[in-house]
């Protein structure tokens, strides 16, 4: 159910309602100047090709090589990137809920300002020193750097293991609590979360795993024959070529699968299983039931592995935040309320931007 807003108009109001949460947990903070803007990383906004990630990777990679080579891991080469203002898929979040209201407000002060809460356990985040900040480093390297996923041995069962969350349990939502390796980071008090979507390379990655699952789905005792006959077909019905067709193509092609192996399947089911002549006749008639019936059946496969591949998903639903709205009014007195408790451009950006923001607001 989606969570109702609560509106601030003083930054009193604002801090007051934060301190009072009882909860223990940890609180991110995310700040946007609109409160219309969906919570999205830069690399996906306008245009989003597939490659469009690689590309802005290797250019900043050919011309700046020597800085990232400095990086232990991709991840940490997202962070500075990010840093810089390259698009990435990090969204920035922040420890301290003043700075998060600092870019609420600071900006555009025709639109409404919003601020996210985000409540989690210390368990959820994945920490810069922990082996699983690692896998997810080598899965996004390997993304933007190869056509076709691989990986060293090592990675491979983690990585899967990842993977097969993002199609099955739709787990694709990762905090993470970074190493602070640049002034702006640690005056921010930022970290960052990662969604990944749901890309063709990646289902291909763990294809037969997903198929094995909804295979599995089937009850084998209640379901035998359908059972054994998906387990005989299921190379042929889940190749590159079949999943690329439209649900009418494909229960078409299972069909002319189904019926030029119809026999064939029909003595070796009936080979493994002795059972009385009234038995089998029963199964028979099953069998030739589900024939005359499985264009139905696989479309609704075939929808499954549609939704499985639906990669458009890559913004992060607003409405399950508790969040903050600033009325576009409410915005510049906001503002100097923070600047009067020290929340100023110099503190946010400490380097050259800050002080030149700083010194434009004062002789607005």
């Amino acid at each position: 159910m989606p969570k109702e807003p609560i509106y601030i108009s003083d930054l009193s109001q604002f801090i007051a309602i934060i301190s009072n949460d009882p909860e223990s947990n940890i609180k991110l903070f995310r700040g946007q100047c609109n409160a219309e803007w969906d919570i999205q990383a830069s690399i996906f906004r306008g245009r989003y090709p597939e490659d469009k990630e690689e590309d802005i990777y290797n250019k900043i990679r050919k011309y700046n090589g020597q800085e990232l080579q400095k990086k232990k891991y991709y991840l940490d080469d997202l962070i500075d990137m990010q840093h810089y203002g390259a698009p990435t898929r990090l969204i920035d979040w922040s420890y301290n809920p003043l700075i998060s209201l600092y870019f609420a407000v600071a900006y555009d002060f025709a639109v409404n300002g919003k601020v996210f809460l985000h409540k989690m356990d210390k368990s959820e985040f994945v920490s810069f020193n922990s082996e699983k900040y690692k896998i997810l480093s080598h899965l996004l390297y390997s993304d933007v750097t190869q056509k076709v996923l691989s990986f060293d041995k090592i990675f491979e069962d983690d990585i899967r293991q990842i993977l097969k969350d993002i199609f099955i349990e739709d787990k694709r939502l990762f905090f993470l609590d970074t190493e602070i390796c640049n002034s702006r980071i640690q005056a921010q008090q930022g970290c960052f979360s990662l969604c990944l979507d749901k890309k063709r390379k990646y289902f291909d990655f763990i294809k037969e795993d997903y198929i094995e699952g909804l295979r599995q789905s089937i009850d084998s005792r209640t379901n035998p024959i359908i059972w054994e006959l998906l387990n005989h077909l299921k190379k042929d019905i889940f190749n590159d070529k079949m999943l690329d067709k439209i649900p009418a193509e494909f229960s078409h092609e299972c069909l002319n699968i189904l019926n030029s192996r119809f026999d064939g399947f029909v003595q070796r089911y009936f080979a493994k299983n002795v059972k009385s002549r009234e038995v089998e006749e029963k199964d028979r008639e099953e069998l030739a039931s589900f024939r005359d019936n499985a264009s139905d059946f696989f479309t609704e496969w075939k929808k499954l592995i549609d939704q499985a591949l639906d990669n458009q998903d890559n913004k992060l639903n607003g409405d399950t935040f508790d969040s903050f709205i600033i009325k576009a009014g409410d915005k510049e007195k906001i503002l100097k309320q923070l600047e009067n408790i020290g929340i100023t451009p110099m503190i946010v950006y400490p380097d050259l931007k800050g002080t030149i923001e700083h010194i434009n607001n004062k002789y607005k």
